[in-house]
């Protein structure tokens, strides 16, 4: 009769086996079906969505989640825009504002593509 020891073992060797054999499945199915998780292209665009529709809040979100920058270092960026779209929002008295306001939530968008699509690969 096996003890516990041997019983526990042939255990965690099945659980091991099982978890092997399903992520095995998982990336075989995305391979032949054309799917590509983790991509950082299809992040790059999703981060793109994130900040059109969340502004600056997004962008945060894409820096710290997906870029792989640090807290500090995504906050950092977080506050500079959020300065810059209070001083193009002041700006619009002078009517420069007005192209500067877009002009800016462009260029945001931009170094989140870029940040994003050149982040370490999952």
């Amino acid at each position: 009769m096996a003890n516990s020891d041997e019983i526990r073992r042939n255990v965690e060797k099945s659980v091991r086996d099982l978890g092997n054999s399903i992520a095995d499945d998982v990336h075989n199915f995305s391979n032949t079906h054309g799917l590509n998780v983790g991509n950082n292209g299809t992040n790059a665009l999703v981060s793109v969505i994130i900040t059109i529709i969340f502004g600056p809040l997004g962008a945060f979100c894409c820096w710290w989640l997906f870029a792989k920058y640090g807290f500090i270092k995504s906050l950092v960026y977080f506050l500079g825009y959020v300065i810059g779209f209070f001083i193009a929002g002041l700006s619009c008295y002078i009517l420069i504002g007005f192209i500067l306001v877009p002009l800016l939530y462009i260029y945001m968008i931009y170094k989140v593509y870029k940040a994003v699509l050149e982040a370490p690969a999952l």
